[in-house]
């Protein structure tokens, strides 16, 4: 019995060993397949492999530059960081090397944290505290700049991990802010997408185009470099550049601050374009915001260029009387009684109601009077008045490059307001259809279409589009345009004028006062009590030929109202911008006769020195070790722009120059003549690049540059 549970045991134990043995047959057979074939089951396990261990990424196009009028960036794609503090070690690897917050840090961490985020001490401090494994701070912790990202790094703390994402950098901060825009981070495409203003106008000619790479991932899925293939390129946006003038404009942005700070208005408006192009030099509006922090935008979504309406008041006047003068109703001896005015049961009366007895037409104009610009349009009739109202464009689109343009009112049905009309009263504009229709007065009668854009340039450089002025049919004669202007010189050098206060030394202005009421949003009526007056005027110099227009308003002043007139508060703001313009019209006129760059390519460069020494051309900067000029900026017959560096490129190796204190301006005229890329980074001056002075340059390295404030002051 024994001898037979014994056999069978054995049996059982041979079975088990012949079944191993062809399993382990059958194994090595197939690994000896797969490793002289490569394949398992039809599948080449090679390739798989790789494929497995393989990732395909996007590499993100660029958004494209906004340029002011000389092709200065004034807005930019950088990058930004999203800030993530580690708590816990579970993702540490070397415990030498800990990528969390220890114990003994988290003190320092919450004041670092305080100090450049701006993040409550205690309360951050009780947050490191938790048993979270990693913290976000949202708004604080987003969207830092590289300075940020530099000096949290710096305080030597572990645990701080940052994300890069793109960013829209705009270098002059509050500047025409409404017209310019801002970009919000589309997270799903990592794509900057235009909110408002030209950033969302032209959207689609600014966002770049994406490309894709292909490349080995390690354990945590991030790329090899040295395995990464381009397999599809990014490509760039496009540039946009506009009219803006940036020294005007910062010019503007600091009378506008230093009005509101002490008139406290409601809301401020001032613009200056070129008389015979339409093109905006400068526009400013307050309140306004900072597009990099979006600080203010609460205050005012509007672009009150466009998007706000109000009663004009007597800046109208200066339509009415191109309209008679074109109708020969406008004899400006004759004679009526001022003061006031019947119609049917109602009274019009001068804004002095006693009025000033019997005065002349041309009086009328220079004191502001209401009742004679009534009976202008009485005498022209209100059909008449109303066809020139439509021709001007009053209480119509502009068709402005800029989104969400509303059309004002004009509405010209009641008996009473037909007439009102002739000064501001009854009908509601946007400051973009005024200051349009006032190029008529100043282009011989044909209105030019207002304009910010000026052309699209492709990322090589290339001329894509250019702007193509559209004037309007001739609303009023050469002659009538002529005589309106010459009239509007007495508004400001009549001892009766309303504009007095206008008049510059030096400066031959033609001009039109206005003061209008507020209306009661709530009741649709005129406010009876406050100071609820917008006060404006509008300028055309020089007169007999004017090569600029300038408007100026301000809302609902709410302080030092008493101890101020309105017109001497619009004219801290007017008088200076109409200064600065009549001075540029000089300079211009001196610069394109005097200033003209010569031809340095070929000389030698002592030479080439002296050259610019004896035109009074500052400062330079000679790249290059060489004898001889090989390339310049600027161009030779371009004019340079002024305190703008001038370039000389040597023959010869070429060695990075120490750009401390230089503008953004002179990085890239520089990057643009060497054609390098160039990073911007910040505002203000060069506090620090990426290549250090004295290495020898390489063009396929991009330039990095970081922008900082210098002796308080940003150098244009």
């Amino acid at each position: 019995m024994k001898n037979k549970k014994r056999s069978q045991q054995q049996v059982v134990i041979v079975s088990l060993c012949l079944i191993a043995i062809v399993f382990f047959l059958m194994v090595s057979i197939r690994m000896g397949r797969l490793m002289i074939t490569g394949r398992y089951q039809g599948v080449d396990v090679k390739e798989r492999s790789q494929q497995l261990s393989t990732a395909v990424r996007n590499v993100h196009g660029k958004r494209g530059k906004i340029l002011d009028n000389q092709g200065q960036p004034i807005a930019f794609e950088g990058e930004s960081y999203h800030l993530t503090v580690i708590l816990t070690h579970k993702w540490t690897k070397d415990k030498k090397h800990p990528n969390y917050v220890l114990d003994s840090q988290k003190k320092d961490m919450a004041l670092t944290l305080n100090r450049v985020l701006g993040v409550d001490y205690d309360q951050t401090l009780r947050r490191l505290s938790s048993n979270k494994d990693q913290l976000e701070f949202g708004n604080a912790g987003s969207n830092l700049s590289k300075s940020q990202k530099k000096e949290l790094e710096l305080s030597g703390l572990t645990g701080m991990a940052f994300t890069p994402n793109p960013a829209r950098i705009y270098p002059n901060g509050v500047y025409a802010s409404h017209i310019v825009g801002f970009t919000k981070l589309k997270e799903k495409t990592n794509n900057l997408i235009g909110q408002i203003g030209i950033e969302k106008q032209y959207n689609d000619s600014l966002t770049g185009i994406d490309g894709k790479s292909i490349g080995q991932v390690d354990g945590s899925l991030r790329m090899i470099p040295q395995s990464e293939k381009l397999i599809r390129e990014a490509h760039v946006g496009a540039d946009i550049q506009l009219t803006l003038d940036t020294g005007m404009q910062h010019f503007l942005e600091n009378l506008m601050d230093q009005a509101q700070e002490k008139y406290q208005a409601k809301s401020m408006q001032a613009i200056l374009i070129k008389a015979k192009t339409g093109a905006v030099v400068a526009s400013a509006q307050r309140p306004s915001f900072d597009p990099n922090t979006l600080i203010g935008i609460d205050k005012s979504w509007n672009n009150a260029l466009i998007q706000e309406t109000f009663e004009p008041g007597s800046t109208m006047k200066v339509l009415t009387l191109a309209a008679a003068i074109n109708e020969g109703v406008f004899d400006p001896n004759e004679r009526f009684q001022s003061g006031q005015i019947k119609f049917q049961k109602e009274t019009i009366a001068d804004w002095q109601p006693e009025g000033w007895g019997e005065i002349t037409y041309l009086e009328g104009l220079a004191r502001s009077s209401n009742v004679a610009f009534v009976n202008l349009v009485q005498k022209m009739g209100v059909k008449k008045w109303k066809k020139y109202m439509d021709a001007f464009g009053v209480g119509r689109k502009t068709g402005i490059d800029l989104p969400q343009e509303i059309s004002g009112n004009n509405p010209f049905d009641n008996p009473f307001t037909r007439l009102t009309t002739s000064f501001g009263q009854g009908v509601s504009v946007t400051t973009a259809q005024l200051v349009q229709a006032f190029t008529a007065i100043a282009n011989q009668g044909r209105m030019m279409p207002l304009h910010v854009y000026d052309r699209t340039i492709s990322s090589s450089g290339k001329l894509m589009e250019r702007y193509q002025a559209d004037p309007s049919d001739p609303v009023i004669s050469r002659e009538s345009a002529r005589k309106t202007l010459k009239y509007l010189r007495t508004v400001v050098e009549s001892p009766e004028g309303t504009g007095r206060i206008y008049k510059q030394e030096g400066i031959d202005l033609s001009a039109k006062t206005g003061t209008s009421e507020e209306t009661d949003k709530k009741t649709g009526k005129y406010y009876r009590q406050g100071n609820n007056y917008i006060y404006s005027v509008v300028g055309f110099f020089p007169s007999k030929n004017p090569e600029y227009i300038a408007y100026v308003m301000i809302r609902q002043p709410q302080q030092n109202v008493l101890q101020v007139t309105g017109a001497s508060m619009v004219s801290e703001i007017f008088n200076p911008l109409v200064k600065k313009a009549s001075r540029d019209i000089v300079d211009a006129s001196e610069t394109s006769s005097h200033l003209m760059m010569p031809k340095l390519v070929g000389k030698e460069i002592s030479k080439a020195r002296q050259t610019l020494k004896d035109n009074k051309m500052a400062p330079v900067e000679v790249i290059g070790q060489g004898q001889r000029v090989v390339a310049q900026y600027p161009e030779m017959g371009q004019s340079p722009f002024p305190s703008s560096r001038i370039f000389l490129i040597t023959e010869g190796n070429l060695f990075m120059p120490d750009m401390t204190g230089w503008s953004i301006r002179d990085v890239d005229h520089l990057a643009k003549l060497l054609q390098i890329k160039v990073e911007h980074q910040g505002n203000g001056q060069v506090i620090d690049q990426n290549i250090r002075p004295k290495t020898p340059l390489n063009r396929k390295n991009t330039w990095e540059i970081e922008y900082g404030m210098q002796d308080d002051s940003i150098q244009d």
